[in-house]
């Protein structure tokens, strides 16, 4: 998959309902991905040059960010117990939230994290939510106790389904029509994004004086925080060194902004991983990955990952 195609799908999303919100408006970004993940899948090899480059400026950054220490807020580290919740009793793993749209709400001292099927997988996949206190995640599903036997006939979809969904050869468009019929026959309503030229457009102009406010706050340095936002990346997702070289970092889906209820300013870097550009011979950890730096302290805001597979295998 061109990094490029990847590229002109959050265009596409940019013109249609503004830039996301980072982690609460998921769901659009998703469908497109999985659309461009059929295109194409090849992944082919770069030169020993490129990569020894890419390599050395990822050992310098990286050098920084650990004379500086990384520092995961909160929610960071709560996502971390919910995702590790999520597999240990459900059996989803990273690759598989693909087809979630996750959010987190903050009550207190708890921490509440949500995984709810996107699109028309809504109603099938259902709704996981993750409780998080005194560092432990009671995890539930909205579909515990009804039997996922049957394949993609049955009304709940989980590890099992999903895993066939990420599969190369598995034809969505079948996956996309069960599902749809599944929540028809049981009374759910599937909502369809619509386009609202007004409504883009002051949520472009309202990002754009939310990323001026963050920027008139910040006291790193863009570099600084990409150090610290690839040096997060590989601890977090323990990374070897091939993975933290050929991590390629997207100019045109980046900035500045205001993060969450709080308003918390945070510039926003969007990594790839395993497309043809940054030279990825590994199987493990392709995809995508989001992070949001905090401007004035450092910390890590908010992680993404998605491995936009969305049935490519």
């Amino acid at each position: 998959m061109h990094i490029f195609a990847i590229t002109a799908g959050w265009i596409w999303i940019y013109c249609l309902k503004g830039l996301p919100n980072f982690v609460f408006r998921t769901t659009l970004r998703r469908k497109t991905l999985m659309a461009i993940g059929r295109a194409e899948k090849a992944v082919k090899r770069i030169s020993t040059r490129v990569v020894v480059v890419a390599a050395v400026l990822c050992l310098c950054i990286c050098m920084t960010a650990l004379a500086a220490g990384i520092v995961f807020s909160r929610n960071v580290d709560a996502v971390k117990l919910s995702d590790e919740a999520l597999y240990k009793k459900y059996g989803i793993t990273s690759e598989m939230q693909t087809y979630f749209n996750r959010t987190v709400e903050e009550k207190g001292e708890e921490h509440i994290v949500y995984y709810a099927g996107v699109g028309a997988y809504e109603y099938v996949l259902g709704e996981y939510t993750s409780v998080v206190a005194d560092g432990k995640a009671e995890i539930t599903w909205s579909h515990d106790g009804e039997d996922t036997a049957g394949g993609f006939d049955a009304k709940a979809w989980g590890a099992v389904q999903l895993s066939k969904m990420l599969k190369e050869g598995t034809d969505l468009t079948v996956c996309y029509r069960k599902a749809t019929a599944i929540a028809e026959r049981n009374g759910a309503v599937i909502e369809i994004p619509t386009f609202d030229e007004a409504e883009a457009m002051a949520q472009w102009q309202r990002e754009q004086r939310e990323a001026e406010t963050a920027k008139k706050a910040a006291k790193l340095t863009v570099h600084e925080m990409e150090a610290i936002a690839r040096e997060a990346l590989s601890v977090r997702h323990q990374f070897t060194p091939e993975q933290a070289a050929c991590l390629m970092r997207q100019e045109d889906s980046v900035g500045y902004a205001l993060h969450g209820e709080n308003k918390l300013p945070v510039y926003r870097f969007y990594f790839a991983l395993g497309y043809i550009e940054d030279g990825y011979q590994g199987e493990s950890g392709r995809g995508i990955y989001h992070v949001a730096v905090n401007v004035e302290s450092g910390v890590i805001e908010d992680m993404l990952y998605d491995s936009a597979l969305g049935g490519c295998g």
